[in-house]
This record gives structure tokens, sequence and C-alpha cells, in this order.
């Protein structure tokens, strides 16, 4: 759960927003000093595009491994799947019934093929 910024006005009042509002008032500091605490320092712009390149790095590397992962599935689902085994022994004793039957009419396919038309 995320907290209130504590620097935020917009949040409920709290501590530091009460003392921030105390030395104002007093002139001790100013809304320009606020203003200039509230900029990102370089460095940290940096570690935040560090953090960002690492987390895209991440992502990359965990949707590399998704892809490995799915051609993987891809070589072995015959073996895996059961549907694709049973599609393909369908097909191989579809085309194997096929082949018994033109062999068991080979010789009367051979007679019909020789003999002349006319």
């Amino acid at each position: 759960m995320a907290s209130a910024n504590p620097w935020d006005p917009a949040s409920q009042p709290n501590t530091a927003h009460l003392l921030l509002g105390h030395l104002m008032g007093s002139g001790v500091i100013s809304q320009e000093m606020l203003n200039i605490s509230k900029k990102t320092a370089p460095c940290f712009v940096n570690f935040s595009r560090l953090q960002q390149s690492t987390d895209i790095q991440a992502e990359i590397y965990q949707k590399s491994l998704e892809i490995e992962l799915l051609e993987l599935e891809k070589e072995t689902r015959d073996i895996v799947h059961s549907s694709y085994s049973a599609e393909k022994c369908h097909t191989l004793e579809s085309r194997n019934s096929h082949l018994e039957t033109v062999l068991k009419k080979k010789r009367s396919l051979r007679q019909r093929l020789l003999k002349p038309m006319c």
C-alpha cells in the first residue's frame, strides 16, 4: 500500500506539513526554497532510468522464456497431447485401409491396365 506523500500539500495535514507551514509562516523558508527542493536531482533521474531499463530487461527475459516454452510445446505436442496422437493414428489407419484395398485388387487392376482400350 502506497503511503501519502508528506510533501504534497493536497494530502492530509501531517507533522511535516504542519512544520513546513510554521517555518514558511515565520519566514525561515520561502516557497521558492520548497520548489527548488522538489526538483529531482539528475543523479536520481539516472537511477530511475536505470530502474526502468532493468525492468524492461526483466520483462524481455520473461517473454523470451515464454516463447521458448511455447516453441517446446509446439515441438512436443504430438507426444504430449493425446488428441494430436489420436488424429494422427486415425489418419494412418485410413491410409492403411486404403492401401490394403489397393493391394487386394492389385491383380484385377493390373489386368485392366494391360488390357487395350480398343
